[in-house]
């Protein structure tokens, strides 16, 4: 599951290195700021879960679940969601 978000991490950079500078040339600085920022909790999830899975978490234990797995989906699908309407 985790390996399948790879991805995401990858558009963002995509996104950071094209579209961003993009918006900024042309004077829009304050959402790739804000989108950074969101960006940046995202990879923090995403490197959260990836060391608890590493240091012995249960994948389906219900802390991991709640506390790790459900913000990090909550603030990817917000993304999309984001992406998809703004």
């Amino acid at each position: 599951m985790l390996g399948d978000l790879a991805g995401v991490e990858k558009h963002y950079t995509r996104k950071e290195q094209v579209l961003f500078p993009y918006l900024e040339r042309h004077g829009f600085v304050g959402p790739s700021k804000v989108m950074w920022g969101k960006h940046d909790e995202v990879r923090g999830l995403l490197r959260r879960a990836r060391q608890e899975l590493e240091g012995g978490a249960g994948a389906l234990s219900t802390g991991y679940l709640r506390e790790v797995l459900e913000p990090l989906l909550a603030e990817v699908e917000g993304m999309i969601s984001k992406e998809e309407n703004i």
